[in-house]
């Protein structure tokens, strides 16, 4: 995750030169959203042991 917000640290002079149609800015806050609904999506899931069957 830091990876994706590194290069908003190191060269903000590219990503908000062009607002409201930054390309580049437009990738990155798809990468937020794609690792916040893996996270989320994560952290629902519950492990269960299995339950035993005898048959």
């Amino acid at each position: 995750m830091p990876d994706t917000a590194l290069p908003l640290v190191l060269l903000p002079e590219i990503y908000f030169t062009d607002l409201p149609f930054a390309r580049p800015l437009q990738y990155i806050i798809k990468n937020f959203t794609l690792i916040s609904a893996a996270l989320v999506i994560g952290g629902t899931v519950r492990h269960h042991p299995a339950k035993e069957c005898f048959l």
